[in-house]
């Protein structure tokens, strides 16, 4: 009878599409809120964030973001919203409130992966495409931070989630596509335009990829812009006129058409995230050409179209940052859905295929070894690396994590190289 159980339990968990939603959400709660205020606001731009939202509860002005007392004309004032909005529940601005706009829009993500790979793949595809996600090294750090890059790719998953829709879709499909212009306008008002030239973008260059010509006059372009400028006005324009003509100035080109072309901060080369994504992609990173490879095979001709949506979306956003001067390595956080989906089409494609045969089958074997080995590193390594960098006497607000993670990684690792044993 315990036996049955724990089979229909592990069937429901592993093989149900709400099952799975259950692990993902029960895991990236974990993740993404246990100890969460265990350590102070980092410097730069968690300080600085809570700061904003602390002056808009304390003067009312949720109009025009201020930082010691002057104009804050650097961000649009959602993140703050969200911020001053969490601190009624937190009992103030505090290092909770500042990280949990963050946390619930990770975790977004991850559940949109899982959608968007049960849509363009299949279930196990998007299971293991929010587990990438939930598991890679620059997602997990930036999911616990204050800062408004995850936000933003939240609104950026969305809006592209609903895009899909609108593709696939028959009956609703217009009003799929109407959908997407008013996340792209809260995304404005999240990190300004990069919210709607970061998912806009990534639908023209798919339809002009797939050579989808008519679906561009299904985008719903007239009236969608219409419901995109309705949601950015409505803030922007009383900003504009209470804030005056160096605010407009700063925020409409300084901070946006500036910032891009000829950056006063944050330059870098444009080869640079070719050296920083893969160290942030960690672990994943290893089965990333495998997945390329895959997409392109001749056993993937007939869904082709599915593999390009995220390999569009993940070549437009790296290619728009790479040509800013302005760099850093969290602007390329939007893309990391993108690159989970792919992992988990490949992955899916790759445990249900019953042939292990050839030369190219071993090849694409190897680095699942290598990724087993590298979450069991990471399990022991999780533990003994604090011990290195932080005394004794401060470890303590970290120790629920370390346990946690240590049996995440080494759990993940012994389940990577059981399953690769099997289908060897």
């Amino acid at each position: 009878m315990g036996n049955e159980t724990a089979r229909k339990a592990s069937q429901f968990f592993l093989s149900s599409a709400r099952g799975n939603a259950i692990v993902l959400i029960s895991l990236a709660s974990i993740i993404f809120f246990l100890n969460l205020n265990g350590w102070d606001l980092w410097n730069p731009d968690e300080p600085r964030y809570a700061q904003v939202a602390q002056e808009m509860r304390a003067t009312g002005d949720w109009i025009l973001p201020h930082l010691n007392n002057e104009i804050y004309s650097e961000k649009p004032p959602l993140f703050f919203w969200m911020i001053a909005l969490f601190s009624y529940f937190t009992g103030g601005v505090d290092e909770i409130s500042a990280r949990l706009p963050s946390a619930f829009s990770a975790i977004g993500c991850v559940l949109l992966t899982f959608f968007l790979g049960k849509r363009l793949f299949n279930q196990k595809a998007g299971f293991f495409a929010a587990l990438a996600l939930l598991t890679s090294v620059e997602f997990f750090w930036l999911g616990r931070r204050g800062n408004i890059d995850m936000t933003l790719s939240f609104w950026v998953i969305l809006a592209l989630t609903f895009f899909c829709l609108g593709l696939q879709g028959e009956k609703k499909s217009r009003f799929f596509y109407f959908i997407p212009y008013g996340v792209m306008g809260i995304g404005v008002l999240t990190k300004g335009p990069v919210g709607f030239l970061l998912p806009f973008l990534t639908m023209v260059v798919y339809l002009l990829v797939t050579k989808k010509f008519r679906h561009f006059k299904n985008l719903e372009i007239p009236w969608g812009m219409l419901i995109f400028v309705l949601i950015i006005g409505a803030w922007l324009i009383p900003a504009c006129i209470k804030g005056g003509d160096s605010y407009t100035q700063i925020i409409l080109f300084k901070q946006n058409i500036e910032r891009f072309a000829d950056s006063w901060t944050h330059q870098q080369p444009f080869y640079y995230y070719l050296e920083v994504f893969p160290g942030g992609f960690v672990p994943w990173i290893v089965l990333l050409p495998g997945a390329l490879l895959w997409g392109f095979s001749k056993d993937q001709r007939e869904h082709r179209l599915n593999f390009y949506f995220p390999l569009c979306w993940f070549i437009t956003i790296f290619i728009f940052f790479s040509l800013s001067t302005s760099k850093r390595e969290l602007y390329l956080l939007p893309l990391y859905p993108a690159a989970s989906l792919l992992l988990g089409g490949f992955i899916s494609s790759f445990v249900s295929s019953p042939e292990r045969e050839g030369i190219v089958s071993k090849f694409l074997l190897f680095p699942f070894y290598v990724l087993g080995g590298v979450f069991m590193l990471g399990g022991i390594g999780v533990c003994l690396f604090p011990f290195i960098k932080t005394p004794a006497s401060g470890l303590i607000r970290f120790f629920p994590h370390l346990i946690i993670f240590m049996l995440l990684f080494l759990a993940g690792g012994y389940l990577i190289f059981f399953l690769f044993a099997k289908i060897r």
